[in-house]
C-alpha cells in the first residue's frame, strides 16, 4: 500500500534499524498529496504522516506513491510484507558481518604487529601504554598488600 492510500485509523508499523525493534502505530490524519515545500522544483508529490506509536504522535514527510519510508534510523510502512523484508536485511546484514569477525580479528592482530614495526609512532604509544599497564597493575598490587597489612596490624593491636 503506497502512503497516498492510507487513511486515518490504519495501522503503520515503525522499524528501529538501529535498536533492532518493530513497534505498531496508528495514523491520525487522512495524508493529502501534496507537492514537497522543502525542495521546491524537484516535483515530487508527498504526504505528511502524522503517526502515534507507543504514546508517542511525530509527523513524517514520505512520497506519496512509496510504500517504505525513512527517517534516521526509522523504516515506516504501512505493509507486513515491507516489514519482512527490512527485518530479513537486517538479518542478513548481521550473518554478514559475523561471519567476517575471523578475518577482522587476525587482520586487525596482523596489523598491530606490522605497525610496530613500520610505524615509530605507534610503536612508542604502544610501549608506553604497555609500561602505564603493568604501573596500574603495580599500584593495585601494592594497595591491595597495604590494605592487607593494615588488617593484620589492627588484629595485631587488639
Amino acid at each position: 500500500m503506497q502512503f497516498k492510500d492510507t487513511k486515518q485509523g490504519y495501522p503503520i508499523y515503525v522499524i528501529d534499524r538501529k535498536n533492532v525493534t518493530v513497534a505498531v502505530g496508528k495514523i491520525t490524519n487522512s495524508p493529502v498529496p501534496h507537492f514537497d515545500n522543502h525542495f521546491p522544483g524537484a516535483g515530487k508529490m508527498v504526504v505528511d504522516l502524522t503517526i502515534d506509536c507507543d504514546g508517542k504522535v511525530d509527523t513524517y514527510v514520505m512520497e506519496d506513491s512509496a510504500e517504505v519510508g525513512y527517517a534516521g534510523t526509522l523504516v515506516i510502512t504501512a505493509n507486513r510484507e515491507c516489514v519482512a523484508r527490512e527485518l530479513e536485511s537486517i538479518y542478513s546484514n548481521s550473518d554478514q558481518a559475523l561471519s567476517m569477525m575471523p578475518y577482522h580479528k587476525e587482520a586487525k592482530e596482523k596489523s598491530e604487529k606490522l605497525l610496530k614495526e613500520y610505524s615509530q609512532e605507534y610503536k612508542e604509544r604502544s610501549e608506553f601504554n604497555d609500561r602505564l599497564e603493568g604501573l596500574e597493575n603495580n599500584v593495585e598490587k601494592l594497595t591491595k598488600s597495604f590494605s592487607e597489612f593494615l588488617e593484620r596490624m589492627k588484629g595485631g593491636l587488639k
